[in-house]
Formats: C-alpha cells, structure tokens, sequence
C-alpha cells in the first residue's frame, strides 16, 4: 500500500498552494528528499508547477508526474490552493502534510487528526 502526501508551500501567512503525491511519503522517504533537495523556496515552486505527481524524486528530473511523464489529465495539472483543514480531512488516505514556510524550514503534520499539529521536519531528520 503506497503512503500518500501533500506537498504545499506556503505563500502568504495561513495560505497554501500544494500537490498531491502518490506514493512514498512516508518521513523517512518524501520527507528526507524534500528536506535534503529541495531546501530554497525557488526549488519547492518549481516542483510543485508540474503538478501532481506519482513520486518524489532527488530531484525534478527523476520525479514521475502525472501530466509530463504519463500524460495522465485527471489530476492537478499544477500547484492549487488548499488549506490544512481541507488536507487534514480529505479521505484519500492521505497520511502527512509537508509545507515549506515562509521562513522556508520544512514543516509536517500527520493528516487525520483532531487537530493540526504543524512539526518541524528537522526534528525528526537529521541531515549533514
């Protein structure tokens, strides 16, 4: 069973454009590849203007869309606004949350929960 995420930037305080990623989301896979190679605001936008996405790459080139390297039209073609409560309760098994900030540090939550609690990726991942 694939762990499904969300990929969001936040662009002004409390707003969200973001893209659905299939597969591989876990921390210890999504989370690690976002934290180690996609750590500049300019990254992030140019990852989420391809839309969503079947998996997270080490980078753009080896990230698998469903638009440029599947020709699939039934999903987000590009990056949408979204909120956290909209995140948090969608019913697709959607499992975390990651949001690059405006003070561009990684940030998660786990979706599902009564509330959102937003964690800093770095606590968790440690990078050299």
């Amino acid at each position: 069973m694939s762990e499904r995420c969300y990929i969001c930037i936040e662009t002004k305080k409390n707003e969200y454009v973001g893209v659905y990623c299939h597969n591989n989301g876990e921390i210890y896979n999504t989370g690690e590849l976002l934290l180690k190679n996609y750590n500049s605001r300019i990254k992030v936008e140019e990852l989420l203007s391809y839309g969503d996405m079947s998996i997270l790459g080490e980078n753009i080139e080896t990230s698998v869309f469903y638009k440029r390297d599947r020709g699939e039209y039934n999903h987000d073609l590009s990056a949408k606004a979204v909120t956290l409560l909209d995140i948090n309760s969608i019913e697709s098994l959607i499992r975390y949350c990651y949001i690059f900030s405006l003070d561009d540090t990684w940030q998660y939550f786990i979706c599902g929960g009564k509330n959102i609690n937003l964690l800093d990726l770095n606590d968790v991942i440690f990078i050299e």
